[in-house]
Parts: structure tokens; C-alpha cells; sequence
């Protein structure tokens, strides 16, 4: 939080400026914020959804990545991301926004429901590497798109570092510019302005001047943080906990140590990991803010995140106008957080729905292999 008050206020018309560019940009931005049912209370105090799985992008990624985009747009030929889920269509999103084109590099095991959601992006085009002889027949067909502004999904011979070495090698080769998922400079500005929507809508609500705890999923902690971080800024008097798996812990790891290096986080979770969930290293923008605000930390079982997704979905299914709003397993995962709180000093609790890329039947069979999977261990 900004203690100049001249720069506090400088921060805070930045981030109302970024909502009003994001309502005029077809993004379904703002997203709501809704309270869990009438009768919608936890230890004693109201639970209020924030839908970011209703962006046009079904995440929250998208109101970084579009920032991130705008600032960026004038010097960048393009744009390269290594992904198979929410990042990647975020990207995909906001450089088609924007005009610019895109190569969004997969590893050959994706799923056709997430290849859909990139052609639901605007792309058109899909590559193979295994159509390629070398490095440079790959180079020229890409400079040939990204002159004819072609996007594309390019679905390489490999796995996801695979996929993140050739975005890499592309974004290099032809000079476009590569956004980090969660640790961009940029897309951690954006991500703040969630702290606008977040105090007009408490207002809405009945909440103004009331005092918040943020129960987020920790992923490579850019979204809590940055929205903790955007509250301040905002006035909301609020504290953040972020969730994770047992196993996956990286940003509880991260946190125990007393200064960032990358070079000390755990290399990866590379046996076997619940998708939407974890990443293998904690961004450094989260890490500083975590620390600097003391960040509660959370760990739950897989069992726990099972339970909350079904009990989550079923609160949702039971109302009228929640009865669409899909859920991945990284919300049901800070819900299951949020079950496991024994205490709740804030006045209201703002769980986020971070992103609605899953479909039931791909989170229960990802529940499932993760079971049988974690057995072996």
C-alpha cells in the first residue's frame, strides 16, 4: 500500500482508468460480486463469490493480460505464450483485442476441449512441429504468419517445458513479446484493479468502509497478492489467505524463506499434478507483497478439495442465477481453505472464483486420476 499520499493517488486513478479501459474492450469486465445464497455465512460472516470465471476468457488471467497488452502493444510485433489453459486463452484474448497476433505454444497432450477454447479465442490457424525439418523451416513459417497478423496454436513434439522452450526460442527468433502468467510487471498493475471493482461493489452490496478477508487460490501468487495490494490502494481495510494442495506448496515454501531466489524454489512438480491448482515456483511481485502484508498460507488435502468442489457446486446449482457459473478446481481448492478457517476477525469474506476452464466431467476425472495417481507415492 502507498503511504505518499500523492502517489497513493497517482495508483489509484491508474487502476480506476484500467476498469473503464476494460469495460470498453468487450472483455466482461467488471466481474460480479455475489453473495453465496441468503443464507450465506461462515463463522458468522457473509461469503461474497467474485465471478472471475465470467470474463471473457472464463479466468481472472484476462485482466492482467489485458493491461499487460495496452502498455505493450506500440513496441510489440506480437505476442508468444507457453500454456494449455487459462493463460494461453488470456493471451490469445487480449493480443486479438489489440490487433496484434499471437503464437501460443502447446505440448502435444492437450486436451480438444482446451483447443476449442483457443479457436473460441480467435485462432485459427494450428501448426505441429512435427511438420518442421529444423529450427529454421519453424522460424520461417512463423515470421510468414506473424507478417500476415495469422495467430496460432502450435502444438509441438513434447511436454509443457518442451512447449515453454520453443515459445522462448520463437519469442527471440522473431522478436514478439512473451507476458509471464503471474509474475508480469505489468499484468500485476492490471490484476490490482480488481480492487476498484471490489470497493464499488462491497458499496452496492451494503458493505462500504467494512473490513475484508481475501480467500484466494495461491497458484504462483500474482492474483492474491495483487488484489490484496489493489484493496489497499483502494481504501478497503482487507487481509489475504491463499490456498494450495498438500505437495504443492510452493508458495508456503517460498514465504518461509527470508529473501526471494528463484534458484533455491522447488524445481517442479513433474510426478504428477492437479491442473488449475499449483505452479512450481512463486512469482517474486507475490512473494514481496506476501511477505511485506504477513499472508496466511493455507494447505489443504486432496480429499479436502474434492469435497469442497461438489459442496461449492452444489450451493451454486441451487441458485437461479449462479446455476451457470462453471468452477475449476483452483476455487474449490480456496473454498476448502475457507471451510478449514477456525477464525475470522474481517467483517466480510470475498472468496475468488478464479476460473471456469473445466468442464464437471474434466474435474471429476482429474480428481480421479490424481487419487490413483498419489497412491503410488
Amino acid at each position: 500500500m502507498c503511504t505518499d499520499g500523492t502517489t497513493s493517488q497517482q495508483t489509484l486513478l491508474e487502476l480506476e482508468q484500467i476498469v473503464e479501459l476494460n469495460k470498453s474492450a468487450n472483455l466482461n469486465l467488471p466481474t460480479p460480486l455475489v453473495p453465496l445464497g441468503t443464507a450465506a455465512f461462515h463463522k458468522g460472516k457473509p461469503v461474497l463469490l467474485k465471478l472471475d470465471s465470467l470474463t471473457a476468457s472464463g479466468s481472472y488471467k484476462l485482466r492482467g493480460t489485458a493491461h499487460a497488452v495496452r502498455q505493450t502493444k506500440a513496441s510489440a510485433r506480437g505476442y508468444v505464450a507457453a500454456s494449455t489453459g487459462n493463460h494461453a486463452i488470456a493471451v490469445a484474448l487480449a493480443a486479438g483485442n489489440a490487433g496484434k497476433p499471437s503464437i501460443i505454444c502447446v505440448p502435444s497432450n492437450i486436451s480438444f476441449a482446451k483447443l476449442q477454447m483457443l479457436f473460441d479465442a480467435g485462432i485459427r490457424t494450428v501448426v505441429h512441429e512435427k511438420d518442421f525439418k529444423g529450427h529454421r523451416q519453424e522460424t520461417a513459417k512463423f515470421h510468414e504468419l506473424m507478417t500476415a497478423q495469422q495467430s496460432a496454436v502450435y502444438i509441438v513434439d513434447g511436454d509443457f517445458p518442451k512447449a515453454q522452450e520453443t515459445a522462448a526460442r520463437l519469442g527471440s527468433k522473431l522478436k514478439l513479446k512473451s507476458i509471464h502468467p503471474y509474475d508480469d510487471e505489468h499484468g500485476f498493475v492490471g490484476h490490482k484493479s480488481i480492487g476498484v471493482e471490489l470497493r464499488d461493489q462491497l458499496t452496492e452490496l451494503g458493505y462500504a468502509g467494512r473490513s475484508a478477508r481475501l480467500v484466494f487460490p495461491a497458484g504462483g501468487g500474482g492474483y492474491g497478492p495483487s488484489a490484496l495490494q489493489g484493496c489497499q490502494d483502494c481504501g478497503i481495510e482487507a487481509k489475504l489467505t491463499l490456498v494450495e494442495l498438500e505437495g504443492q506448496d510452493c508458495c508456503n515454501y517460498a514465504l518461509s524463506m527470508d529473501r526471494y531466489d528463484p534458484s533455491m524454489l522447488p524445481a517442479g512438480i513433474t510426478d504428477f499434478y492437479v491442473p488449475s491448482t499449483a505452479v512450481s515456483k512463486m512469482g517474486g511481485k507475490g512473494y514481496q507483497v506476501a511477505r511485506q502484508e504477513k499472508v496466511e498460507v493455507l494447505t489443504v488435502s486432496r480429499g479436502e478439495v474434492q469435497s469442497g468442489y461438489r459442496q461449492l457446486i452444489r450451493r451454486l446449482r441451487a441458485q437461479t442465477r449462479l446455476d451457470h457459473v462453471k468452477i475449476e478446481l483452483a476455487p474449490a481448492m480456496a473454498y476448502a481453505g475457507l471451510l478449514r478457517m477456525k477464525e475470522i476477525k474481517e467483517d466480510v469474506i470475498v472468496l475468488a472464483i478464479s476460473g471456469g476452464n473445466m468442464s464437471g466431467a474434466e474435474a471429476d476425472r482429474v480428481m480421479r486420476d490424481y487419487w490413483q495417481a498419489s497412491q503410488l507415492f
